[in-house]
């Protein structure tokens, strides 16, 4: 019987393991000095031409210094030499020296994102320049109106499968410990 639940065990595992689990390490980390920033685009970590996307940059302090309400911060994007963004960037609500913005590509090229900080007057930490290079060339694959059906098993269906099988597995195991049970009992009495 213990080798029969370690069996299901070890298949239940490496079948969530394969199919189950969906990790991003798609995030961008520059260092300027002694500031840091890790980028996220959402979505995906990879934006689609001509819909808007948002950018978290996270920005750390190895000294503490920094803290973005005292900086004069600013965001550029640009691509072929061609300023589409430029603005002055101030916390997000959720704070932690955190800036979102959110910006539509245009077009299939290669951006240049460039986030520069300067202290305010009386304020110390060090000035910084990061910069990041993003290739953008996913187009939107055309929306179609799916039934509420074809949503549920939208990209699960070997979850299904799989959740499926260890159920009947599950149901086996179970039915021929009662009958083991019931014949022990009978042997006993």
């Amino acid at each position: 019987m213990a080798n029969i639940k370690k069996l299901f065990f070890i298949l239940f595992v490496g079948a969530f393991i394969l199919t189950g689990t969906r990790i991003a390490f798609a995030h961008f980390l520059q260092i300027d000095n002694t500031i840091g920033s890790v980028l996220h685009i959402d979505p995906d970590d990879n934006p689609y031409v001509g819909q808007p996307a948002t950018l978290t940059f996270y920005l750390k302090d190895t000294t503490g210094k920094f803290q973005l309400a005292d900086c004069n911060c600013m965001l550029t994007i640009g691509s072929n030499n061609k300023t589409l963004l430029s603005e002055k960037v101030s916390e997000s609500n959720e704070g932690n020296n955190t800036v979102i913005e959110n910006f539509t590509f245009p077009t299939k090229a290669i951006y240049g994102i460039v986030l520069t900080g300067e202290p305010l007057p009386r304020k110390s930490f060090q000035p910084f320049t990061i910069t990041y290079s993003m290739r953008v060339d996913r187009t939107a694959a055309p929306t179609t109106t799916a039934s509420w059906w074809q949503r549920l098993f939208a990209g699960h269906t070997v979850h299904y499968i799989l959740f499926g099988i260890a159920i009947v597995f599950a149901g086996i195991v179970v039915a021929r410990d009662l009958r083991a049970e019931k014949r022990d009992k009978i042997n006993h009495d």
